[in-house]
């Protein structure tokens, strides 16, 4: 069985592809970066990354000490505020901060500064990091220890980079592990910090399960792996379903069945069970091939609701997994309407000089500049570019392409799948290699009938501690085509006979 990360509401859409989170670079301007070329280099590593990995992260720059030796003023320290595409701003006003001789490391104070910027930017649509790179130990009499986990605690994991030989390697691993992140970063020259930066915009912008377009690769939640999980009914495992993990379901948990009891252990008594004497013709999500096409539960995902929000429930070995409808929340500036009032983005606000519009935040472009897909429009503001012909009611423009709004894949037309609330080129379940022969195609391959029956008992045999069992044998295609076939199901899926 496949599983895909997809989106939940066919009438509400959200539009914005790529979450971009906002990176703010703490950078040591104390004295000693005048050694050794270090703050030449430094500037060097930072603008090649804010270069590299702009079209992905938001960057800003706050330099510190901004005031005399150990002050750390916001108006004076924060250089750039995250922004999009703002490698160009970082680069100028590194030029500008050429560090004081006399400049002592107040670290606490810096990474205090940051911590309420990024509160008072109130973006909470994105996540946001901080990345500390210093050459030195705190000299203020701060605790940057107590202030990284200051900073982690309110939501903003913080990265440590050590760079040069004249840093506090303990204090710096124990930020790190404070600050979320797990290892402090260390640099020997400019080639190694670019190295360092280069590895934390790669984490920076990892996929996560969050129906977001985390890494701006144009998917969302690709590559995730199941966790595992276990419950008082046994070992199972969690997946990725709409932006959310599943409950524990599938693996060693019993499959529910219509008896008055809890059997999967999810607070719940005969939900979607099926009558096992009545064994259903079309496809029901039960682990069993009920229309005996060789598919397993195949296009059995059913529709949900959360208030007014829709969502799917997706089938997982046999049982559904709770629905994956996005919850009532505040409202933002997404397209949706998150607070289930009947209005879509009222009052929602966006950072900085963004305005909210059409579902999306819109930059500014003084510059006459723009990302791909979007135009300068003539109130200032960076536009996405309309399809042409304008597209129909139940479909959305995205990247200048129509695409079919969806909610389960059988919203969507042949080769396509429901992902993120769009259909999108792919193989969805039931149409790709079959994953068992039915009883009906292995004795017609020339399986015998003691063969047939030893599979046939199979699911009550002892089948290791996995709990699997190997169909093995050969069928014949419609066209007349051999092909020998090796399945692996649990011992509770069975052919149907």
């Amino acid at each position: 069985m496949v599983l895909f990360g997809a989106g939940a509401a066919c009438a509400q859409v959200e539009v914005d592809e790529c979450e971009a989170p906002n990176v703010l670079i703490v950078l040591d301007r104390s004295g000693s970066m005048l050694e050794d070329n270090k703050w030449g280099q430094a500037v060097d590593a930072l603008t090649q990354v804010t270069r590299t990995f702009e079209s992905r992260l938001r960057f800003g720059l706050l330099v510190f000490p901004s005031i005399g030796r150990c002050g750390v003023s916001r108006l004076a320290a924060l250089r750039s505020e995250v922004a999009p595409r703002n490698a160009m701003r970082v680069q100028g006003e590194l030029g500008r901060a050429r560090p004081d001789r006399g400049g002592a490391t107040p670290i606490d104070a810096a990474l205090t500064v940051s911590r309420e910027y990024l509160i008072d930017l109130r973006d909470e649509g994105r996540r946001s990091f901080v990345v500390l790179v210093t050459d030195g130990e705190e000299t203020c009499d701060g605790n940057p220890r107590d202030a990284a986990s200051r900073v982690s605690g309110t939501g903003f994991p913080l990265f440590v980079v050590g760079f040069g030989g004249g840093v506090d390697r303990a204090t710096l691993q124990n930020m790190a592990e404070r600050g979320g992140t797990g290892m402090a970063y260390q640099a020997r020259d400019g080639g190694e910090l670019f190295a360092a930066m280069q590895a934390i915009a790669d984490r920076a912008g990892e996929e996560l399960c969050d129906a977001k377009d985390n890494d701006c690769d144009g998917r969302v939640d690709e590559g995730l792996p199941e966790r595992p999980c276990e419950t008082e009914c046994g070992t199972g495992r969690e997946v990725c379903v709409d932006g959310r993990y599943s409950g524990c379901h599938g693996g060693d948990i019993p499959t529910e069945t219509c008896d008055g009891t809890d059997e999967d252990c999810d607070l719940r008594t005969d939900e979607d069970c099926q009558d096992p004497e009545v064994p259903p013709e079309e496809e029901v999500c039960d682990g069993v091939d009920n229309d005996e096409d060789r598919f397993i539960d195949e296009g059995t995902d059913s529709e949900c609701d959360v208030e007014c929000h829709r969502g799917r429930r997706v089938c997982v070995e046999g049982s559904y997994v709770e629905c994956s409808a996005r919850p009532v929340t505040g409202e933002m500036c997404n397209g949706l309407d998150d607070d289930c009032d009947g209005r879509t983005d009222e009052d929602a606000e966006c950072v900085g000089l963004e305005i909210c519009e059409g579902g999306r935040c819109l930059p500014p472009c003084p510059f006459n500049e723009c990302p791909e897909y979007f135009f300068c429009e003539e109130d200032g503001y960076c536009h996405p570019i309309p399809c042409e012909p304008a597209c129909d009611d139940d479909a959305l423009c995205v990247a200048q392409t129509c695409r079919q709004m969806c909610v389960v894949d059988r919203d969507c037309p042949a080769e396509h799948i429901c992902e993120r609330r769009l259909c999108q080129p792919g193989m969805r379940p039931g149409t790709g290699v079959p994953e068992v022969p039915t009883v009906r195609e292995r004795r017609d391959a020339g399986a015998g009938d003691a063969a047939v029956a030893e599979d046939e008992s199979a699911g009550s045999c002892d089948c290791g501690a996995s709990g699997s069992v190997a169909y093995v044998g050969a069928y014949v295609d419609a066209h007349g085509w051999l092909f020998g076939v090796l399945a692996i199901g649990r011992r509770r899926r069975k052919l149907r006979q």
